[in-house]
This record gives structure tokens, C-alpha cells and sequence, in this order.
């Protein structure tokens, strides 16, 4: 209710009262009208305070999600070469990739379930859907590489990546800042596109280490390549 419907709802009222009647109402009414507009204002404050809260937590995960699918970009890379090479070149670097990779993904939980958080429902529950069942799975992606044997690896880290992604677009939908909107959607495209290249550098450090390629990697290499060039444009 407007604070003029307030006014024509009182004077209507007042066509029937007393003419003491009349003269409290009208004394108390600027009371009444401040109070009014206090109560509105509270609530819209009340509301931007939430609706910035939430984008803030919005940003905050998609930095953390973001810096989990760079860093399995990383390990992507070095897990290829390490086989490429046959286990005879970066051991230590693999091991690093690994370490970090985990802490990224423990930070990440700790945030997504931490009180507080201003995400709808919804979106939480979606979130974990997609992401916790791929994650859990690292550990035999890294066996299938321990065995030196990367028929899978690239797939196996593109496709959490990928799911990544798709996480980071659910955390965009969130926000309602046209503003903020447009710079989460600006950071979403540098994501895909570094995620592009990631998988352009991977097959090709592991083609290197390798020493040879086959028609199968080539083809994916162009793939890739394309799709790379296409977010750039």
C-alpha cells in the first residue's frame, strides 16, 4: 500500500467520525504515516541486504569452483605426460598437482556446506548432484594413471571440468544484480575458454612426452582447437 492510498483510506474513514474523533486521528497520523514508511524502509533495506549478501556468496563459490576446474586442468596436463613419458618424467610435479587439487575440492566443500549460505534449495541440491559423484571418482582416475594408462584420463578430467562449468552457471542464475550478472557471465566465457585451451595443452604435452600420436588424438586436437577458437571469437 502507497502512502497516498494510506491518506485516501483515512479520509474516508473520517467521513463518518466524531469531530473528536477526527482530531486524534489527525493528530496521531503523522505517527502513524512515519511508522508506515519505517516498516517499508526496513523491508527494502532488509531485502538489498539479503539480495547482496547472496551475490557475494555467489562470487566467492564461483572463485572457488573456478580455481578447482583450473587446477584439474593442471593435474590433467601433468597426468598425461607423466604417461606420455611412461612414468619416467614428472613424478614430483604429479604428486603436487594431486596435493592441490584436494585441498581446492576440500576448501570447495567447506564453503558449499558451511551455515548461512543464501543459495536456494534448489540450486544446493542440484549443485551436489552434479559435482560430488564426479569428484569422488579422482581416485581412480589417478590409479588409471598410476598404471600408466591414459586410454581415459582426458575424458575422465574434461568431463569433471565440464561438470564444473555446468555447476559455476547454476551459481550465476542466482544473482539478480544486472551489474554483478553480467560480470559472473563475463568470468563463466573466461572459464570455458581457459578450460579450452587446458585441454588443447594437455593432449599436446601428452603427444610430445609420447613422442607419437594417433589418429584418434588428432582428431580430438582439432576439436578442441576449433572450440577454443570459437570463444575467442
Amino acid at each position: 500500500m502507497t502512502g497516498v492510498r494510506m491518506l485516501q483510506l483515512l479520509a474516508s474513514k473520517m467521513s463518518g467520525m466524531s469531530l473528536r474523533s477526527k482530531i486524534m486521528l489527525l493528530a496521531w497520523g503523522p505517527f502513524f504515516l512515519s511508522v508506515f514508511y519505517a516498516y517499508h524502509y526496513f523491508i527494502d533495506l532488509t531485502s538489498q541486504r539479503t539480495e547482496t549478501r547472496l551475490t557475494a556468496q555467489v562470487i566467492e563459490l564461483q572463485n572457488t569452483l573456478e580455481g578447482i576446474t583450473l587446477q584439474l586442468g593442471r593435474e590433467r596436463g601433468t597426468s598425461l605426460g607423466f604417461v606420455g613419458s611412461a612414468g619416467a618424467q614428472l613424478t614430483d610435479q604429479l604428486k603436487e598437482a594431486r596435493s592441490e587439487t584436494d585441498a581446492r575440492i576440500e576448501r570447495w566443500n567447506q564453503a558449499i556446506n558451511r551455515n548461512g549460505l543464501k543459495l536456494s534449495k534448489d540450486t544446493q541440491t542440484r549443485i551436489h548432484e552434479l559435482l560430488d559423484p564426479v569428484l569422488l571418482q579422482r581416485d581412480q582416475w589417478r590409479g588409471r594413471v598410476d598404471a600408466l594408462d591414459a586410454s581415459t584420463t582426458l575424458q575422465d578430467y574434461s568431463r569433471a571440468n565440464r561438470v564444473g562449468l555446468d555447476a559455476m552457471a547454476l551459481l550465476v542464475n542466482e544473482i539478480s544484480q544486472r551489474d554483478m550478472l553480467d560480470a559472473a557471465r563475463s568470468m563463466l566465457i573466461i572459464s570455458e575458454a581457459a578450460e579450452a585451451a587446458g585441454q588443447e595443452r594437455a593432449l599436446v604435452s601428452h603427444l610430445i612426452a609420447k613422442g607419437s600420436g594417433d589418429a584418434t588424438q588428432a582428431r580430438h586436437l582439432r576439436e578442441v582447437h576449433d572450440q577454443l577458437q570459437l570463444l575467442r571469437h
